[in-house]
């Protein structure tokens, strides 16, 4: 309780976080004794199970039907959650979620999976008897809230839970309220007859627990989870052959049987071709574009970053208007943290994803840096003496570097199965071949290059 984030909003109790912080030493003993008393008697407090839901926009243009409902759950409801998810049960949670869940793991983030789904895609476009790989993004319509309550309790019985686990959960879910809270303005309450919270700890496992459910049909396919996000890239061959349409149904199946609804406006497709022989398979319910948006990184059909750099562009240079503004009001230093998380955060999310740009590309960034820089500083980049700002392009190497550096070291990292191993001979890793230079440039070949490199120095 030390540890609480006191920049979170009070939950539905209306106690602030900073009160429980405060307190943690005088409230651990009641809380521990409320904790062991609900899982002897595998009864949830009823208390803890009423939610003030928080519609958040989900674009910058706010409709009523894109919000996302979070829930403001009273602290000890979810420091109790956290406990219950990393007692002993972590493990059986885990090995539930799949190797293809990229969410709510250890080690990973949306980063690890756009680089297996990219080195997936390059890897198979090197592949000579390969004419494109084609992406299916599915979208589910309110996942959260209606995934069934029987759905969770009998997968949690196929997985072998513990009786007394599963019980608990049984409570949890059941009998759960709800209000919405608009400001200081809150609603009636009504019951909760579906789906997890979105905003508890479990709500994101218990979602995951049931999706480790869904799998390939073809060992050729790669499938790609980000708790509801859900990624298939399916290799098209020379000679017409694709499993698109059985893994299609599949998934249409799968979705049907657990209670899940699937978007049909929001679920697209792309067809990333290596050659004129590549042919979409169509699908009646999913509409064919030429670049697509995955874990906030816009995919084009031949693989280049034009389309997410532009977009990334523009979204910075509006943010600038920040620093002109303040320009006359805070300091060099304050400036320059201003920049650092507000625009050069949104430059380098997911930067280890495209380590290595073409230079045009470079140069639409570096510009960025530099209009913030001379905003900054009061003085052209060339001539400025201050040592702030660091190479976006050496950032990102040293990203890159980092995060291969801790997968190689750890064998249950999500990624560590995709890079090389090391030479017993000379001590660095093998570097993978690469047939184009789409797929040197990315993460694994690229940066392997590099750590070898400075090995080598």
């Amino acid at each position: 309780m030390r540890n609480l984030d006191t920049s979170k909003a009070a939950g539905s109790d209306r106690v602030p976080v900073q009160i429980y912080k405060a307190a943690a030493s005088v409230l651990s003993g009641p809380l521990t004794h409320i904790y062991n008393m609900s899982i002897q008697s595998r009864i949830f407090p009823d208390a803890w199970k009423l939610s003030n839901v928080v519609p958040l926009p989900k674009s910058s243009k706010p409709s009523i039907d894109k919000l996302r409902p979070i829930s403001l759950l009273p602290v000890p409801s979810k420091v109790f959650e956290q406990l219950i998810l990393h007692s002993d049960l972590y493990s059986l949670f885990l090995q539930s979620f799949g190797d293809t869940q990229f969410g709510s793991m250890p080690d990973s983030s949306t980063t690890c999976a756009l680089i297996k789904l990219i080195d997936f895609v390059t890897n198979t476009l090197d592949k000579p008897e390969v004419a494109g790989v084609q992406l299916l993004a599915y979208d589910y319509s309110k996942a959260f809230d209606v995934l069934g309550h029987s759905t969770i309790i009998n997968r949690l019985r196929k997985l072998s839970f513990p009786e007394g686990f599963i019980s608990w959960i049984a409570n949890y879910l059941t009998g759960r309220r709800q209000a919405v809270q608009l400001g200081s303005t809150l609603s009636s309450t009504l019951p909760i007859t579906s789906g997890v919270p979105q905003g508890s700890v479990l709500g994101p496992a218990l979602y995951c627990l049931v999706a480790g459910g869904l799998q390939k049909v073809h060992d050729s396919t790669f499938i790609m989870k980000y708790i509801d996000d859900v990624n298939f890239a399916i290799p098209v061959m020379k000679t017409g052959e694709s499993h698109v349409s059985s893994e299609h149904n599949n998934i249409c199946v799968w979705s049907e049987n657990n209670g899940l609804r699937l978007n049909t406006s929001k679920s697209i497709m792309l067809l990333i071709s290596k050659s004129k022989g590549a042919v979409v398979t169509s699908l009646p319910t999913m509409e064919v574009v030429s670049e697509l948006r995955i874990l906030g990184v816009v995919i084009n059909y031949c693989l280049k970053w034009d389309s997410h750099l532009d977009r990334v562009v523009r979204s910075c240079s509006r943010k600038m208007y920040a620093l002109r503004v303040l320009r006359p009001l805070l300091s060099n230093e304050k400036l320059a943290a201003i920049y650092f998380g507000l625009i050069r955060s949104i430059l380098e999310y997911a930067s280890p994803v495209f380590v290595n740009l073409p230079k045009h590309l470079e140069e639409k960034t570096n510009r960025i840096q530099k209009r913030a820089h001379w905003l900054v500083c009061r003085t052209h980049p060339e001539s400025c003496t201050c040592d702030m700002f660091e190479s976006l392009r050496d950032r990102r190497i040293k990203a890159a570097i980092r995060l291969f550096t801790n997968a190689s070291l750890n064998p249950g990292h999500i990624l560590h199965n995709i890079l090389p191993s090391c030479s017993k001979r000379t001590g660095r890793f093998i570097q993978p071949s690469s047939i184009t230079s789409r797929h040197f440039s990315t993460f694994v070949p690229f940066t392997t290059s590099e750590i070898n490199y400075n090995f080598v120095r």
